[in-house]
């Protein structure tokens, strides 16, 4: 009906207009101190960024510092999370992004021979890699599969196929092999991203640029 797509548009419009001026609010927070809600992947929040965050939180005590984990992407401009440290190959417009690294990809298994390879489900689906197995990996040739790199890792360990993990993950776990000869070489920008409404705001700037400097370290290109 005509009427209801008039209401809903109207609506669509009052929230944008909330979340606008919410976003307003926060933007004009000078304070170095106070909350800032960081969103990133499973991986990444379990193995890379909890001891990023405690420094960062011994240099600068104002803070208090939220880590969000998972891998669907945070809408940052509906305020689900301050900044996003996120690996991909393009953000979206409206953000103030600064690359931080690199995320290496590759193949990793148990060590014997004939694995099948195993999916990247969810999420993952969306990935670099996910996308080299469709343009050269066969159905026939995919087993089970998994929405978390985290868990691709276990089901590797366990003998159920081989998997694309990132480097940072596959390379420090001693139970895997990785594979010398199946190389794509396939990497992927880590960018710090936020909202321009806010990246000027003491607390946010601060923040994403100590992300910044230390993912460059623990991910180097």
């Amino acid at each position: 009906m005509p009427e209801a797509r008039t209401i809903l548009s109207a609506m669509e419009s009052v929230e944008e207009a909330v979340l606008s001026v919410e976003r307003a609010i926060v933007g004009a927070n000078r304070s170095p101190a106070g909350h800032v809600r960081i969103a990133s992947t499973d991986s990444l929040c379990q193995l890379v960024l909890p001891q990023i965050l405690n420094e960062i939180s011994q240099m600068y005590p104002g803070l208090e510092l939220t880590l969000l984990s998972g891998n669907n992407h945070h809408d940052l401009s509906r305020l689900t999370a301050d900044i996003a440290v996120r690996p991909s190959i393009k953000l979206e417009d409206g953000l103030v992004s600064e690359r931080a690294g690199t995320l290496s990809f590759g193949v990793f298994d148990d060590g014997s021979p004939n694995r099948k390879w195993l999916r990247l489900d969810g999420a993952l689906s969306r990935s670099l890699p996910a996308k080299w197995l469709a343009e050269h990996v066969s159905a026939n040739e995919m087993t089970n599969g998994a929405d978390s790199f985290l868990v691709l890792q276990q089901m590797a360990v366990s003998g159920v196929g081989k998997a694309f993990l990132p480097s940072f993950i596959g390379n420090a776990d001693p139970r895997l092999h990785r594979s010398t000869e199946i190389d794509p070489g396939l990497d992927v920008p880590l960018w710090v991203a936020t909202l321009d409404e806010i990246a000027h705001t003491p607390r946010f700037a601060i923040v994403q640029r100590a992300l910044v400097e230390r993912l460059s370290i623990a991910l180097p290109e």
